[in-house]
């Protein structure tokens, strides 16, 4: 599918995690985000906050030899853009799954349903010279985008025994 275009693989981190630990893989950046309001001086306080694709997975290993896995998966973007304070910012959009799941050592599973959904229209135009019949066509434009974006985790999980490395 990637080869033709309809699959985009973004990140293939592979990660040990010791049974019962919690291990978290983050592809995204660090922004700044307004955080609050410093009372002294009126200032709007920034932090930085992590965006992107954050995974986190807890496993434990089954008698019966299945793992079982606690996967929690958040999924934020940049969003609109805000005024505060005569500052603008942007707004951050998230999107999070959690699940407990059960597999067989080196089974695969798909994780999915994040799906994002952006609809742009944009109408521009010269005022008055686009009111004009006909000719009114050469002075105004219609942009339409849309894009559609379905976020799909793989995780394939496998036991290594700590005699064999």
């Amino acid at each position: 599918m990637e080869e033709k275009g309809e699959l985009e693989i973004i990140s293939r981190p592979s990660i040990q995690v010791v049974e019962n630990e919690n291990a978290e893989i983050l592809v995204g950046q660090q922004v700044p985000v307004p955080s609050g309001l410093d009372p002294e001086t009126g200032q709007v306080e920034v932090s930085q906050e992590d965006i992107g694709t954050s995974l986190n997975i807890t496993p434990q290993i089954m008698e019966d030899g299945s793992i079982l896995m606690v996967v929690e998966i958040e999924r934020s973007v940049i969003g609109d853009d805000v005024v505060i304070q005569g500052e603008p910012f942007f707004t951050i959009n998230k999107q999070t799954a959690a699940s407990h799941i059960r597999v067989q050592d080196g089974e695969t599973i798909v994780i999915g349903g994040l799906i994002e959904t952006i609809e742009r229209k944009a109408h521009r135009s010269v005022p008055l010279l686009s009111k004009i019949p006909i000719l009114g066509l050469l002075f105004r434009s219609k942009e339409e985008e849309k894009q559609f974006d379905e976020l799909m985790i793989f995780l394939t999980p496998h036991i290594v025994n700590g005699e064999k490395g």
